[in-house]
């Protein structure tokens, strides 16, 4: 099976944005992580959006809404 020259730059481009969209869970993953441990070490309870290239790739509220509550 050929890919044709009218494909092929159709193949590159589903390859970049799928690959782009694996970084961006990679980022938002490793985001989480950091926060919940900071979150477990009682130095953050909060809202985050982290953005990229204004595009959203993590937003998440950890910990409690008031303190008292715990």
């Amino acid at each position: 099976m050929t890919i044709t020259a009218r494909r092929l730059p159709i193949l590159f481009l589903v390859m970049f944005a799928f690959a782009a969209t694996l970084a961006a869970q990679d980022k938002a993953a490793q985001i989480d992580a950091l926060l919940k441990k900071y979150n477990e070490f009682g130095q953050f309870n909060g809202s985050a959006l982290v953005a990229e290239n204004g595009r959203v790739i993590y937003k998440k509220g950890i910990g409690y809404a008031n303190m008292e509550w715990k």
